[in-house]
């Protein structure tokens, strides 16, 4: 889990707007992040988001299943 950094918690999206814009199933997206191959930032009330900016890496990076 990467640390929050200068990203402020509305730039951060939701586990459900990551795996629409991946084009897979939320539980797809929740099983690559428990797999470490996308970082999160925790926010209180154990909610979860993702970094644009770590989301669009993972899609350079062509890492796939």
């Amino acid at each position: 889990m990467a640390n929050p950094t200068s990203t402020s918690e509305s730039d951060l999206i939701s586990y459900a707007q990551a795996a629409k814009k991946l084009g897979v199933s939320k539980r797809t997206f929740a099983a690559w992040v428990a797999g470490g191959r996308i970082p999160t930032v925790r926010l209180p009330g154990r909610v979860r988001r993702v970094r644009p900016a770590d989301l669009d890496a993972f899609v350079a990076a062509g890492v796939r299943g």
